[in-house]
């Protein structure tokens, strides 16, 4: 978090927000987790709120967005009690609300909807990480050359004590070590969540953070993130590798997929940025793939004359979370 963040949280506190900045507010507590202990670290300075918020009261200051997300809205006079300042109430809601470390509840129109992390990870165990080419099982990352470190280059971990970095365009026993994206994959299982599946309504949010050393020329480095839907997955890695390089008919293909990609800007110190999507997750769908890869376009020209596999400089991963959105 920096200055102008808690900034955006006071003003919403005290009531002086503007329809801007409450939309930068929204964002940012949806993908910083810092910045959502910040506001509850805030919020919570007066007395009694941590016994308000024991017993969930019903807030007008926090409602559902399209996709599931719970949002602030507008600090407003709340139902709680008309002794208590409207952004107390609002601050008391989240606690019940986007807060909650195993399941979040918030308020719709028809009714309410639970969030379950699915995966949270901050890399602190390197016996997670192969470097097979393609995903393995639900418990560890799979893909190209990367290594788990600690503080590295001038870069901190973002969360916790230790990040993921890309190291090579390429995996152990590639036919032909060529190549200009790092890709790294994770299979979820879905499996024990089916019945939260069956009416339709069930959505994942992905969220991850990259980090790069300082970057002299502009969207060099691409960061793009995946995550598609199956009903079944091979079991093979030789089978997965055709999936993902050369799909055909006889193989499984994804119920649904969503892709978001970003770039980083020329930069002058290391810096973190978050990339995150959402997508409806099919009925039928078993099997999450979360695909990471990034993206060194420069090199994109000297991949097709068949040159060695991109070395990357200094470029990370941190803290990726997969939540599962479903209806009560």
């Amino acid at each position: 978090m920096n200055e102008n963040d808690v900034e955006l949280i006071e003003q919403y506190l005290s009531g002086t927000i503007s329809p801007e900045s409450l939309e930068a507010l929204n964002e940012l507590l949806e993908i910083d987790e810092s910045a959502r202990e910040r506001f509850l670290s805030l919020a919570t300075i007066d007395e009694g709120l941590s016994e308000l918020a024991a017993v969930p009261p019903v807030v007008e200051g926090v409602s559902q967005s399209s996709k599931g997300k719970t949002i602030l809205e507008f600090p407003v006079k709340s139902r709680v009690s008309p002794f208590w300042p409207a952004w107390r109430a609002a601050a008391a809601g989240l606690l019940a609300g986007i807060f909650c470390t195993t399941a979040i509840w918030a308020a719709t129109e028809t009714g309410r909807r639970k969030i379950v992390t699915l995966l949270q990870d901050s890399f602190e165990s390197e016996a997670d990480l192969l470097s097979a080419g393609g995903p393995v099982n639900s418990d560890v990352w799979a893909g190209d050359y990367a290594e788990i470190t600690s503080e590295t280059s001038g870069v901190t971990p973002l969360d916790g004590k230790q990040m993921f970095r890309f190291l090579r365009a390429d995996f152990e026993g590639k036919e032909k070590p060529i190549g200009y994206s790092g890709d790294i994959y994770r299979l979820v299982d879905l499996q024990s969540y089916e019945h939260l599946l069956e009416d339709g309504g069930a959505s994942v949010e992905v969220h991850a953070a990259f980090g790069s050393i300082p970057v002299e020329v502009s969207n060099r480095f691409e960061c793009h993130l995946t995550v598609s839907a199956f009903s079944e997955v091979p079991k093979d890695i030789e089978n997965w590798r055709a999936i993902l390089i050369e799909p055909s008919s006889d193989e499984p293909t994804a119920l649904a997929s969503s892709m978001r990609r970003m770039s980083f800007p020329r930069s002058s110190s290391y810096r973190w940025m978050r990339n995150s999507l959402s997508m409806q997750i099919p009925p039928e769908a078993r099997f999450l793939l979360i695909a990471i890869r990034l993206v060194d376009t420069s090199a994109s020209e000297s991949y097709r004359r068949g040159s060695l596999a991109v070395q990357f400089e200094g470029q990370f991963l941190d803290d990726v979370r997969v939540k599962l959105h479903y209806n009560n």
